[in-house]
């Protein structure tokens, strides 16, 4: 089996390993709460269960796999958080702070992340096919791999930025 289709094989598994905790009845619950502390500008991290807290070896809030397709998430902030595999598709995040996340894997199909801040997140084999990232400010970002098929792009700081087998087309 070549290398490519074992990294697709493996990062099929973990995508749906990590979603999985978020379509439980808890999960739900705890995804609500999240939601509601982001858009109130609180705290979002003291609704997250012990073992979400921190991803082993990093300073990481765990929302790996989380989905919020077609939300309004301007403006709110996200940095330092494990949103891999996470969905993002269709959400308004204009303005969103993903300052130091590691965004690898996740899916920004059609978002709206104008004025977003990248500054320094790692972002390899994600989508943002179709998205706006008008404005953003993605110094010191690696994204590696990631596809941006269609996207808008104008203004985009990428300073010192990887896009090392990134589609830009």
């Amino acid at each position: 089996m070549s290398k490519y289709l074992t990294k697709i094989i493996s990062a099929k598994f973990y995508a749906k390993k990590f979603s999985y905790r978020w379509k439980t009845k808890q999960g739900l619950k705890i995804k609500e709460k999240i939601i509601q502390a982001l858009v109130a500008g609180h705290d979002w991290s003291q609704h997250l269960p012990e073992e979400y807290k921190i991803v082993t070896g990093t300073d990481l809030n765990d929302l790996r796999g989380i989905c919020f397709e077609r939300q309004d998430l301007s403006g709110v902030d996200l940095s330092l958080a494990a949103l891999n595999f996470a969905s993002f598709d269709y959400c308004n995040l204009e303005e969103i702070d993903l300052q130091r996340s590691d965004l690898s894997y996740a899916s920004f199909k059609n978002a709206n992340l104008r004025g977003a801040n990248l500054v320094n997140a790692k972002a390899k084999y994600t989508c943002f096919d179709y998205a706006t990232l008008d404005s953003t400010f993605a110094m010191y970002t690696d994204f590696s791999n990631a596809s941006f098929q269609n996207a808008n792009m104008e203004s985009v700081a990428l300073s010192n930025t990887i896009l090392r087998n990134a589609r830009l087309y």
